[in-house]
């Protein structure tokens, strides 16, 4: 974990040039005179109102936010992808906190990255994606949230009938941005996040049983970081400043199954996750269990879920985990109602979090919060 995400970036996106110029011979007059290819490209847009209400004793808020997200895939040349995904975030409302920069859900208007990278695939079982890199949220909802981290992964898939095995393995550097579009963004420092991960899996896309097991580090994390995490539950020895130093370091591993049946009426699906920090003694792990069940209605989904979740104080990194799970120190519950209009591209959501602090902190004497989202998306396939 020696290797220096920034020269792997630079010796990657040299790969990638060197291998797109030297294929570019091969390409017709036909690429060139064109942007867009329909068969091989594709550009969506998804619209999503929302409306949030967060009540505790430290944080208040009401938020309006309109937001139109954009996801463009881009064939360069053989082998050779671009993907982007990124947002456009409008919003209006008021917020309360009791302690600056503690509220991540105030009220701003922001561009968001939501990934940016190239994909170059030259064999079917491998790929080497580099740029602003999307880490697999969906195997690891305690870790981080969803971010995108500048760095590069390296994935190998292999598939033999229902069958599969894939492994992928990130170096990446976790720059100290406004990721959250609500904490302080900091800029000393040169974080590193290095990540690898296996997954099986059996089954088609209907019914099947899957299982994820990775190994993580965070590296040469700021005192600004540790002074905003330690707001959202890190143990910090703070200074003057209001910023401070980790106590711990976070090296750990985390495990995901998940499965899910398909008929006719029904859909259900369960999963289970769990994290620990082997380099804290105490208040180390996390866990994560929940359902979610859908009856369809033809082209039409009703749906429930329900999830159950701690997340101690140190296993994880505040400042870079998920604010649906409510960060760290922290246990609760997330209860969603949907319904998805299949053909349509039309949902709508409502969810509720409940949640406490496991151990008492000094921010506040009562640490119960509530949050309740309402949600309505629709998208649009453009090519």
């Amino acid at each position: 974990m020696n290797l220096k995400p920034n020269a792997l970036i630079i010796a990657t996106a040299g790969f990638m040039l060197s291998s797109a110029s030297a294929q570019t011979t091969f390409v017709s007059k036909k690429f060139n005179s064109q942007i867009l290819n329909t068969e091989t490209d594709s550009l969506s847009m998804g619209l999503k109102t929302e409306y949030l209400s967060q009540d505790s004793e430290v944080n208040k808020t009401n938020r309006f936010r309109t937001r139109a997200e954009f996801d463009f895939r881009k064939n360069i040349v053989k082998y050779l992808d671009f993907n982007l995904d990124a947002a456009i975030s409008l919003e209006a409302g008021n917020s309360d906190s009791l302690y600056q920069n503690a509220n991540e859900f105030e009220p701003t208007n922001a561009i968001i990255l939501q990934r940016g990278e190239f994909t170059f695939s030259p064999f079917n079982f491998a790929a080497l994606r580099a740029g602003a890199v999307k880490i697999d949220n969906d195997n690891h909802r305690l870790l981080t949230g969803r971010n995108v981290f500048l760095g590069a992964a390296e994935e190998l898939n292999y598939k033999y009938h229902d069958f599969s095995i894939s492994a992928v393995a990130y170096q990446t550097s976790p720059r100290n941005v406004n990721y959250s579009n609500r904490l302080d963004s900091v800029e000393e420092g040169d974080p590193n996040f290095f990540m690898e991960s296996l997954n099986l899996r059996y089954g088609n896309n209907n019914d099947y049983l899957s299982a994820t097991y990775s190994s993580f580090a965070f590296a040469n994390l700021s005192n600004s970081v540790a002074g905003i995490s330690y707001l959202h539950g890190n143990t910090v020895n703070l200074d003057d400043s209001a910023s401070g130093e980790f106590v711990y370091s976070y090296i750990g591993n985390s495990t995901r199954v998940e499965g899910q049946m398909d008929s006719r009426y029904i859909k259900m699906k369960a999963f289970g996750e769990a994290l620990v920090n082997n380099s804290a003694p105490k208040n180390n792990q996390g866990t994560l269990v929940g359902a979610i069940g859908y009856y369809h209605i033809g082209d039409h989904d009703i749906y429930l879920g329900y999830s159950n979740f701690k997340t101690e104080a140190d296993a994880t990194v505040a400042y870079y985990a998920d604010p649906t799970f409510r960060r760290t120190n922290v246990e609760g519950t997330l209860t969603t109602v949907g319904y998805q209009n299949n053909k349509e591209g039309l949902s709508v959501e409502i969810g509720l979090v409940n949640s406490q602090e496991i151990l008492k902190s000094d921010l506040s004497e009562n640490s119960q919060e509530q949050i309740i989202q309402f949600s309505l998306r629709k998208v649009y396939d453009i090519f």
